[in-house]
């Protein structure tokens, strides 16, 4: 018996907790309960690396751009009054306490969606690997687009050592240093500072002399 209750315990902590919500509704966005599939900024973004620092700044491009239809919309737009959570929330889907990517990776639009408030206070109080494991079943294809997008960012800001707020768009994000540029300068510096050492020497050593010749006379 008691290997039993201990059998039975492993599993269920082995077994994924879920949200109230994902209890009642299971897999089902009829009425966009869980998200409205058209907010994610991966599609809304011409470039989904920018970084995209604070929430209200998404929810109003979101606003700017797209008409809240589904079940938790105010009006027409997606707004929450104070800490209402009959409405949408700003996601990030890959949450920030994670340790997949840094974390500045993880700022980018494209990890960015619009999803139903109580359904979001409900993931935050899973356990990290419980919440992502739930937002992975609910975003279905989704979820793995806006992992392999945060996986090229963070390589391009790897890659060119800066921040993506500076991007404009991705043309201007993907230039990389002229080679070729340095190539035909950098000799042509080194030329330049290796004369001016050269006069200062030249111009060195004559004014020495004139003050040499200056005060090294005698008295007859």
């Amino acid at each position: 018996m008691l290997y039993l209750i201990i059998f039975l315990s492993i599993i269920t902590q082995i077994q994924s907790e879920h949200t109230k919500t994902y209890k009642k509704d299971g897999l089902n966005n009829s009425d966009y309960i869980y998200f409205q599939d058209n907010t994610f900024g991966i599609t809304l973004y011409k470039n989904p690396c920018q970084i995209v620092e604070t929430n209200k700044i998404f929810r109003e491009f979101v606003n700017q751009n797209i008409q809240c239809n589904g079940k938790w919309c105010y009006y027409t737009d997606f707004e929450c009054v104070n800490t209402q959570t009959k409405c949408y929330h700003v996601e990030r889907v890959i949450d920030v306490s994670g340790n997949e990517f840094y974390p500045e990776c993880k700022m980018v639009a494209g990890n960015l969606v619009m999803i139903y408030g109580k359904w979001h206070n409900e993931l935050n109080a899973l356990s990290y690997v419980d919440a992502q494991a739930e937002k992975k079943e609910i975003l279905g294809n989704k979820y793995e687009q806006i992992y392999s997008t945060i996986n090229e960012c963070c390589v391009r800001m790897i890659n060119h050592n800066r921040s993506y707020n500076k991007c404009i768009d991705a043309d201007n994000c993907d230039k990389k240093p002229n080679i070729t540029l340095y190539i035909i300068l950098f000799p042509r510096a080194f030329i330049a500072v290796f004369m001016i050492l050269c006069r200062a020497v030249v111009v060195n050593r004559k004014y020495n002399r004139m003050n040499h010749g200056r005060y090294n006379y005698h008295i007859t």
